[in-house]
């Protein structure tokens, strides 16, 4: 019986050690963005958990990442900062020459001690595209991170955005 047991220890460890990323697939009718295009990232706020804490540089982090995931695709990317509304973000992107915005909301951000408590990391950001000239809406998706449930410390949100942006911006750039 313990024999037994022993064999399902290496397939928990395995399953517990990946991280898990939900990035939802476009709809068909919906267009690829060009990797041509210029785009403005704008900085999101810094994120928050439901305790409520504020996680100093999420904001940032998450900014860059979207930066280097577009960049990877080909787009020709300019760093914004802040905005309060969407007009703001888009005059700020029309007066950088940019073809293109993303919005970032963090919607969670969530730094847990896993390697004590066995809860994940967990990030959810809202991730909109406009365009700059008209102002419409080409795309938006809620997309979603979590660390392994089994980890040795070191692990942070931080770490889960690099594949979350990637594969986002794979989602969405022609």
């Amino acid at each position: 019986m313990l024999r037994r047991l022993w064999g399902f220890v290496p397939l928990l460890l395995l399953v517990s050690c990946v991280h898990k990323y939900a990035v939802p697939p476009l709809p068909a009718a919906e267009p690829l963005l060009p990797a041509a295009a210029s785009v403005y990232v704008v900085m999101p706020r810094d994120g928050q958990d439901d305790r409520p804490r504020t996680y100093q540089g999420s904001g940032d982090w998450t900014r860059s990442a979207i930066e280097a995931a577009l960049r990877q695709r080909g787009m020709k990317v300019v760093v914004g900062g802040t905005a309060d509304s969407p007009q703001e973000f888009r005059a700020r992107a029309a007066e950088a020459g940019a073809d293109l915005v993303v919005d970032c909301q963090i919607v969670h951000w969530s730094d847990r001690v896993t390697e004590w408590s066995g809860i994940p990391d967990r990030i959810t950001l809202d991730l909109s595209v406009y365009d700059v000239a008209t102002g419409a809406a080409l795309n938006r998706q809620q997309v979603r991170a979590s660390s392994r449930w089994a980890t040795f410390g070191g692990d942070h949100p931080q770490d889960l955005l690099p594949e979350l942006t990637r594969r986002w911006a794979a989602t969405v750039v022609d």
